[in-house]
């Protein structure tokens, strides 16, 4: 077998429902037992992909992004999860990491989108309030006048130091 071949093996064994081959290219070798371990929770039914909480912010309720495991597509996803069903939540899709945006997605759903053994994590979205002092910032008051005067005075009189200097040399 060649480095750039796939290995395909077929564990109906582990699938259960499942009859396909699962194909493992040589860069997801690696990840070919967590990825048998997973076949097989999911089997016994109690796989339950991780809800990853960053923090930092306000959650906002029933908004996910979704980031599925190499190798594994998103049609096949919606197989398992039900296209019909998922399509509603789904705002949009992205390439890398592979997966989705999701939104007023309810606690039935996340708990059918997370049983499924090609999701790698699910993280709730987070609102993060911008505390930026410049988009409160008023350009236009008399402060803000007086400070652009004072610097445009400052540039002159650097620019006529440099400009002496250099008639001096």
């Amino acid at each position: 077998m060649g480095i750039a071949d796939n290995i395909v093996f077929n564990a109906p064994f582990v699938l259960g429902r499942f009859h396909e081959n699962y194909i493992a290219r040589p860069w997801q070798a690696m990840h070919t037992p967590f990825v048998l371990a997973r076949f097989y929770r999911q089997a016994r039914g109690d796989y339950q992909a991780p809800l990853i909480r960053y923090g930092g912010g306000n959650e906002v309720p029933n908004s996910y992004s979704v980031h599925l495991h190499p190798g594994y597509s998103l049609e096949e996803h919606k197989r398992f999860v039900g296209a019909e069903r998922l399509e509603r939540h789904i705002v949009f899709e992205y390439k890398f990491p592979l997966g989705y945006h999701a939104e007023e997605v309810d606690e039935a759903m996340l708990r059918a989108v997370r049983a499924d053994v090609g999701v790698d994590q699910v993280v709730p979205d987070v609102e993060i309030k911008n505390e930026d002092p410049l988009n409160d910032y008023d350009y236009d008051s008399e402060e803000h006048q007086a400070i652009v005067a004072s610097l445009i005075a400052e540039a002159e009189a650097f620019e006529s130091q440099v400009e002496g200097q250099k008639t001096r040399s």
